[in-house]
């Protein structure tokens, strides 16, 4: 890409991030403004402290999943990369070498939205964590009613971001190796290079391990 086009586009990006962020920023001062005229700073700091903590910590982890599998599903050398030509006596693009330079953005990209998406969680994980008993138990399970309110939300919430985290990585992942040709389809037959299959392998457990425990957890009474 040429470099006149990178800083376009980077520009680009960066305006359009401004743009976002400003808007944001406006909001939040008028909730400060009008919480300050309630007395009820310390309810707006509280919010605000536990949307950025979520948003931090699902988008580093989010981030740290992504990036980890991309980076180790473009280990080694591509004996036959792929090649995409936009003009027939041009050179072509190797799209396994530009597949590699996008993991950085695309990790990061994945981050943003995550951590964006779990901001909206911030009540239930604030009842979790002041939760109180209610003093009255399920009569089919024996559990306090409490956990059904303040804990079981907040599970199922966590099982279902490892859970997604996991079915995307192993998607994305799989597309990867098809395009590096560690997978190769050939009619019935399906060849997969060793090191790609272990790494399909873990993920696939680490699925049906997550869910597993969270139909244990979740689901079955303790």
């Amino acid at each position: 890409m040429p470099p006149r086009r990178r800083l376009g586009l980077l520009l680009l990006g960066a305006l359009a991030f401004g743009l976002l962020f400003l808007s944001n920023l406006f909001h939040l001062a008028a909730d400060w403004l009008w919480f300050r005229a309630l007395a009820f700073e310390q309810v707006f700091l509280t919010t605000l402290g536990t949307k950025l903590a979520l948003a931090a910590g699902v988008g580093g982890l989010a981030f740290a999943v992504f990036y980890l599998n991309l980076r180790a599903a473009q280990r080694g050398v591509v004996p036959e990369p792929v090649l995409v030509r936009f003009n027939p006596e041009g050179p072509g693009v190797d799209v396994t070498r530009v597949s590699r330079r996008l993991a950085l953005p695309v990790a990061t990209l994945f981050a943003l939205l995550f951590g964006a998406g779990a901001t909206g969680a911030w009540l239930g994980v604030l009842q979790f964590l002041h939760r109180t008993p209610f003093g009255a138990a399920d009569p089919v399970f024996g559990r306090d009613i409490g956990y059904y309110v303040f804990s079981l939300p907040v599970l199922e919430g966590v099982f279902g971001l490892v859970h997604r985290l996991t079915l995307m990585s192993l998607l994305v992942v799989a597309a990867l190796y098809v395009l590096r040709r560690d997978i190769i389809v050939s009619g019935r037959h399906v060849s997969i290079e060793p090191s790609a299959r272990w790494h399909l392998a873990a993920l696939a457990g680490t699925l049906f391990l997550v869910t597993a425990l969270r139909l244990y957890v979740v689901r079955i009474p303790q």
